[in-house]
């Protein structure tokens, strides 16, 4: 088990990974459009998560049974630094305040309920996968290349990448309030992931703050319009 304070110069782009995330592009767009257009196929959010995680929990049992040291690279086995731990918590806070503060800045209220709680729950399946594959396969591919060397260039890709997958959210009012903050949301994860070689506080993050952006957010743009 590597610590984040650990030198990371990895060699070559593991394509392994590469396949899988094209597999997990045609799965995931496979699932969306039956979900979407063939409503008697019966697939729901929650199932289509379970699946999309399910692949990933194979695909990471698989590969480590030969090759252990993915673990580590993944962001799975890493040990947090104290300032990793700090800065993981401080994810879980932005995770509150970000939608929070939109929301009170556009509807000047907030309120909470428990079935926030249990939404986030049930979103972890969806937050580790879409993590998974936006730190731990992408971004790790992205640093190993010429075009992508520096602290800035592979956070801001995806982004990029990130609020354009959100374009389509499901009900979501405004799209563009979506896209914009999953964009800020993609650069500031990949970032953490880059620095420190954990996955846990990123999905901690994705799993909470979405829910919450659903939940306080989609309400106050249907008000407004």
């Amino acid at each position: 088990m590597r610590s984040d304070s650990e030198t990371h110069s990895p060699a070559t782009v593991d394509f392994a990974d590469i396949k899988f995330a094209v597999v997990m592009v045609v799965v995931g767009l496979t699932l969306f459009f039956t979900k979407n257009f063939v409503p008697d196929a019966g697939l729901n959010r929650y199932v289509t998560d379970i699946i999309a995680s399910f692949c990933c929990v194979a695909y990471i049992l698989h590969r480590a049974r030969r090759h252990p040291e993915r673990l580590d690279e993944w962001g799975l086995t890493t040990r947090l630094s104290p300032t990793g731990r700090i800065a993981g918590a401080g994810l879980v806070v932005l995770a509150f305040a970000g939608p929070a503060t939109l929301a009170f800045i556009l509807g000047g209220r907030l309120s909470f309920s428990l079935s926030m709680v249990v939404s986030g729950l049930g979103y972890v399946w969806s937050a580790f996968a879409q993590e998974f594959l936006l730190c731990s396969i992408l971004a790790n591919a992205l640093a190993r290349t010429r075009l992508f060397r520096g602290a800035w260039r592979v956070p801001a890709f995806a982004g990029v990448v990130f609020g354009l997958a959100h374009l389509l959210p499901e009900g979501f009012h405004w799209p563009h309030i979506m896209m914009g903050f999953t964009a800020l949301v993609g650069f500031t994860v990949v970032f953490y992931f880059l620095r420190f070689r954990n996955l846990w506080p990123i999905v901690a993050l994705h799993a909470i703050g979405f829910p919450m952006l659903t939940t306080w957010m989609d309400p106050i743009t249907r008000t407004l319009g």
